[in-house]
């Protein structure tokens, strides 16, 4: 795959198969833009918040299919943190065999396969039994009309 940018939105939707993401944020101050520290994190994948000096750079690897807010937060020249921060969808599209649907599908076929091999076993033991009742059957009359 190529390099697509996206612009800024709310919501970043990747496609089955990304497997490098690189987030640019920032932030702007300008009285003392030196003192800003920037910290990012996306839930299911960082444990904790990381730091980033502005411009802030995040470069994701692998992210588990399913939808993550990557959040982002600034502390202000007086090293005061800001709570709320700002969050962006990040939603990481899996392949067909990864879904729901195809896991029910391999599910249902894997369950009609042994009904279906279960029944045809069946239909033979039947058959089976019926053929040797017929031959017993038979030799039993045979048997019967020659002791007589």
């Amino acid at each position: 795959m190529g390099r697509s940018l996206q612009p800024a939105a709310h919501e970043l939707v990747l496609p089955a198969g990304t497997h490098h993401v690189e987030l640019n944020f920032d932030v702007i101050e300008i009285s003392s833009p030196e003192k800003i520290r920037l910290q990012y994190r996306m839930d299911d994948v960082d444990p904790e918040w990381l730091d980033a000096r502005p411009p802030g750079h995040a470069i994701y690897s692998n992210i588990p299919h399913g939808t993550h807010a990557f959040h982002v937060r600034a502390c202000n020249r007086d090293g005061i943190w800001d709570r709320v921060g700002v969050a962006y969808t990040v939603t990481q599209q899996p392949y067909f065999y990864e879904t729901g649907w195809f896991r029910l599908g391999t599910v249902t076929a894997g369950c009609l396969l042994l009904a279906g091999f279960y029944r045809l076993r069946l239909n033979q033991a039947t058959a089976r039994m019926k053929r040797t009742a017929r031959s017993t059957a038979g030799g039993t009359r045979a048997h019967r009309a020659r002791a007589a």
